[in-house]
């Protein structure tokens, strides 16, 4: 937990430890979920208790495993899910993949597509000898069809 803001450390704790990491920040986030089930409120630097040390860092350790596949934004809209509502610890990983699978779907699929390919095609080469006009009169279908229409 910094004093000053850094690459690592982007959060601010809600609990006065500083500057904190993004398993520390979805670490919180959970002891205080589980506070307020219990009808308890986590006081300031609640961690610096033992029984509170412990689930504190458990929780960011197993957040840890999950920040490795998902972004930061993914997990924390999934906490937001319905489902997960009544989730009071990051262990339970048979509740969270499929919500975080299908979270992480639905932002992918709604950033806008940005193509690649915007090169401008070059120009096609103007100096060639152009193609002559197709012409009936030669045809033999052709020639038939005048004898034909003579004869009448």
């Amino acid at each position: 937990m910094a004093k000053n803001r850094s690459e690592k450390a982007c959060f601010q704790s809600k609990f006065g430890g500083g500057w904190i990491t993004a398993p520390q920040f979805l670490a919180e986030i959970m002891c205080e979920r589980f506070a307020q089930s219990q009808g308890d409120h986590l006081s300031e630097r609640f961690w610096d208790d033992s029984y509170w040390l412990k689930k504190f860092t458990q929780q960011a350790t197993q957040a840890s495993v999950f920040l490795k596949e998902y972004d930061i934004d993914v997990i924390l809209k999934a906490l937001a899910h319905p489902d997960l509502k009544r989730v009071y610890s990051f262990g339970l990983k048979s509740a969270f993949e499929p919500i975080l699978k299908r979270t992480k779907w639905k932002m992918e699929q709604a950033k806008p597509v940005v193509k690649q390919d915007t090169e401008i095609p070059e120009p096609v080469n103007t100096n060639e000898k152009p193609r002559q006009p197709f012409s009936r009169k030669g045809n033999m279908l052709n020639k038939l069809r005048e004898l034909e229409d003579s004869d009448g």
